[in-house]
């Protein structure tokens, strides 16, 4: 098939598309770039570290020769074996959620992305692991179905292996498509290469996303949310150039950060600034820095407010002020406070205690704090702790950039103690130090401003000078976004060995706990008169990723009553709009002059945003992040939380359909089916009885197929509990039967090829004497008897070798093979390698295990 079967996405219409179901591949489609390489080697990168990376690399000639010579997945299979194996699906996945969404939102395809975000439904079917996907293009892009190739995992580790139906290519991504969407047919299908034109053919409209000419990705400001939080080290996509020149670097950029290091640390500071330029670090200094406290005239110091990039920013204010300055920070590793040439101090998250420690050190001298708690790597500034302007109101702040070309200097993720090396192992890494003016003493706490003003102009103040955007995200919004935590870390000292910790989840515990009551006299009657009693209860320990979310509708219902109650709903339902920010003259125009209107709605709605993200989970409030307004928090967690109802109606209508009995007992089978249609009613499907007991008797195997006909064959109606009970009765008697089989006094048969009775004696018997052509029903043209024919199995497999009586005959049938429980009775053995069995009178087949020679000589009296 011709690539110009199907038209180019430029000829796509993407207008009145709301109810219309998009199906679109990945690479080359979705996204701009053509090979998955880059993706793979951040996973093993980040994962595996560098030798997993240098095996990536080394595989990827032989997964570029099977690509394109012999099939695209085998290719990718070894791009996959290469990356996953061994690893643990935990830290994929967590690779997955904080470091690849920033690569794959850089590489949107705008032509795609035009008509994909245009529709009502959307589903991505990609080769690439569905781990790797899933996470980026549902919380990212709303997409509400992922289709990808499924990694094997054994105890939490990957197998470099993928399960059945194997990677999705081909034939393969039409059978899948098939599978999620049964009978319904999407209406628009996007592909890049001939192997998607299988799944595209079963779309109503098929499009081709051209590999030329070159687009630029889709911008951050299209996005519908933005990336604000993301980890990884490395800055730019591995391709494999650039994946081979980090794995040359890695071992120079470290000894050039250790002498950097210990430059910084050795020499005194000074001379530092001048090393760092030898060195290849660059630093430069804006603005006016405040001269050192004076301790003898009582003076005391000034309080440096920093914007947080990375854990060297106090030091690199030292480096541009040219002494060292005594640093507070959350948290810091032994190691880079053993190797830091500044003073570090840890808060203990106490204010009082915080607040007094602050205070003592500004009296020593100049103190830097940065406010933010923690470092962002985007163009956004994260809120302000308010606690520094309470304590002092000598405050500069202190407008921080840096710029690094192959490594991020921070993580969330990973150790904290590799931070500064990472840093220092960019080839030519960069920081820019502008100090702003001091603060004046009128907006200051002493002039009657609050803590929180203080800390918010100063914010405003920073992002103004850097263009970064204010938020009012926290650390904790961080780590819940990129590890699932609150970014504490407790020490190893205070935890007590007799703690469980997450790796153990889920954990169930049964407890029988005694309770004792002490009721009124007269209160308590019969049975109830107890004062002491027994009481059994259960708890399940687990992730709330695990846990069963309720449905939307439940959720929306409960917080939209508080809303209404205290007349805010206007709020997030778009009827009580913001108002204009500035006021308006009369002629229309506007103003410099605030409106008081929209610092009221403002006021109010930043207090709704702060009541949606107290009530949300740590999982949910991942799918708010980068929204300014309470609506358009509302409205993400509508998309979100409504996108997955969708996916679940189909993952659960499949998981429904194949179910099938196999070899679990009736009860577990009727089990079974009943909480999927249990699932799907609470997602407000039904499905009627009748549909549900066709799905009973098609999972049913072949020994229930009597009983499958006689309920299809019934004329009236037949309720599902009498199903039940008749399933009950035939099982019990298949069961039965099946150990009568078992019980049969037949065990097995050897056969005896050509056998024929010789006689030594005179008057012996003739194999072609008329007389014995009675028994021989071959001869006659007719079936022996299944009397006789059980009368010669039963004598053959109970024939026992150490009777030598000459009266034990074998029964002549005149057949070409007879059929013996003895070897000793043959010989010539040859092991039976055949498909056929041997089928007695009671209907059991006997297997055959080896084929012979026999013959009897015997001397008779007379004829027989």
């Amino acid at each position: 098939m011709a690539i110009t079967t199907f038209p180019f996405i430029q000829n796509c219409e993407s207008t009145s598309r709301e109810g219309h179901t998009v199906v679109a591949d990945m690479d080359g489609t979705l996204l701009r770039g053509r090979s998955s390489f880059p993706y793979f080697a951040l996973v093993a990168f980040e994962v595996g570290g560098v030798l997993r990376l240098l095996l990536l690399l080394l595989a990827s000639p032989l997964a570029g020769l099977l690509y394109y010579f012999v099939s695209e997945s085998a290719g990718i299979q070894v791009l996959i074996f290469a990356t996953f194996a061994g690893m643990k699906v935990a830290d994929v996945e967590s690779v997955a959620r904080a470091v690849l969404p920033k690569f794959y939102s850089s590489d949107l395809h705008p032509e795609s992305w035009r008509v994909f975000s245009a529709c009502g439904k959307c589903c991505v079917l990609t080769a690439n692991p569905k781990v790797m996907v899933e996470g980026f293009l549902k919380d990212f892009l709303g997409v509400d179905l992922v289709l990808g190739t499924e990694i094997g995992s054994y105890k939490g580790r990957a197998t470099g292996f993928v399960n059945k139906p194997g990677v999705l290519v081909g034939k393969k991504k039409a059978d899948a498509l098939k599978k999620a969407f049964g009978d319904s047919q999407p209406e628009i299908g996007l592909g890049d290469r001939h192997t998607d034109f299988p799944f595209m053919a079963l779309c109503k409209e098929g499009y081709i996303v051209p590999p030329k000419p070159e687009v630029k990705a889709v911008t951050n400001d299209k996005l519908p949310k933005p990336i604000i939080f993301h980890d990884g080290r490395l800055v730019q996509k591995p391709t494999p150039f650039m994946a081979l020149l980090t794995i040359l670097w890695i071992p120079i950029g470290f000894l050039l950060a250790c002498l950097r290091i210990a430059a910084g640390a050795l020499l005194p500071m000074p001379l530092v600034y001048y090393t760092f330029w030898a060195l290849g670090v660059r630093v430069t200094v804006k603005g006016n820095p405040p001269p050192p406290a004076k301790k003898s005239i009582g003076q005391s110091g000034v309080l440096f407010i920093c914007s947080h990039r990375t854990l060297l920013d106090p030091i690199f204010l030292s480096t541009a002020l040219g002494r060292p300055i005594t640093a507070v920070t959350y948290s810091v590793s032994r190691l880079s406070e053993i190797i830091s040439p500044i003073k570090t101090v840890r808060l203990s998250r106490d204010r009082a205690t915080d607040a007094a420690m602050i205070k003592k050190l500004l009296e020593e001298g100049d103190l830097v704090i940065c406010p933010e708690g923690t470092t962002c790597r985007e163009p956004f500034l994260l809120r302000f702790s308010a606690l520094f302007a309470e304590l002092t109101d000598q405050l500069v702040p202190v407008a921080m950039v840096n710029r690094m070309s192959m490594f991020h200097g921070t993580t969330a993720r990973g150790w904290k103690g590799m931070d500064p090396f990472y840093f220092f192992m960019n080839p030519s890494p960069a920081y820019e130090v502008q100090f702003l003016s001091k603060l004046p003493l009128e907006i200051t706490c002493s002039a009657g401003k609050t803590s929180h003003e203080v800390a918010n102009y100063i914010q405003r103040v920073i992002a103004a000078t850097l263009s970064y955007e204010c938020t009012t995200f926290t650390r904790k919004d961080k780590y819940k976004a990129l590890v699932g935590n609150d970014g504490n870390v407790v020490e190893k000292s205070q935890l007590k060995p007799n703690k469980h910790g997450f790796a153990e989840l889920p954990l169930r515990l049964a407890d029988f706990g005694v309770l004792h009551r002490n009721a009124a006299s007269g209160a308590l009657t019969g049975l109830t008169r107890v004062r002491r009693f027994q009481q059994d209860d259960a708890h399940i320990f687990c992730r709330e990723s695990r846990a069963i979310s309720q449905d939307l509708r439940l959720k929306k219902r409960s917080i939209s009553s508080i809303l209404r109650a205290h007349s805010l709903i206007g709020y997030i339902d778009g009827t009580h709009p913001c108002p204009s920010k500035f006021v308006q003259d009369e002629r229309g125009a506007g103003t410099t002059q605030i409106n008081p209107d929209y610092q009221i709605w403002n006021t109010q709605d930043q207090a709704l945003m702060t009541l949606l993200n107290a009530t949300l989970s740590q999982t949910a409030v991942s799918h708010v992040i980068g929204y300014s307004t309470s609506r358009e928090a509302w409205l993400a967690l509508e998309r979100r939380f409504s996108a997955s109802t969708r996916s679940n109606i189909l993952q659960l209508k499949s998981a429904l359909h194949n179910i099938s009995k196999g070899k679990d007992s009736i009860d577990l089978y009727i089990q079974k089916i009943k909480q999927a249609r249990d699932s799907l009613a609470s997602v407000s499907v039904l499905i009627e009885d009748e549909d549900i007991l066709i799905y009973v008797l098609n999972g049913l195997p072949q020994e229930y197929n009597a009983f499958k006909t006689s309920i299809r064959t019934r004329s009236e109606n037949i309720a599902l509990e009498e199903v039940y009970a008749m399933l009950k009765i035939e099982e019990q008697t298949i069961e039965s039967v099946h150990k009568q089989n078992h019980t049969s006094p037949f065990p097995g048969a050897m056969m005896a090829s050509n056998y024929r009775p010789n006689f030594s004696s005179n008057r012996g018997y003739s194999p072609f004497n008329s007389s014995s052509q009675r028994l021989d029903f071959s001869y006659q043209g007719k079936h022996p008897s299944p009397q006789l024919t059980a009368m010669s199995a039963a004598y053959n497999t109970g024939y026992d070798s150490s009777l030598t009586n000459p009266n034990y005959w074998y029964t002549d049938t005149r057949a070409t093979n007879h059929i013996t429980a003895d070897l000793a009775n043959l010989h010539s053995l040859i092991e039976y390698q055949g498909d056929d069995n041997i089928t007695v009178a009671n209907g059991q087949a006997l297997d055959i295990s080896h084929s012979g020679q026999s013959h009897q000589a015997a001397s008779l009296p007379g004829p027989l």
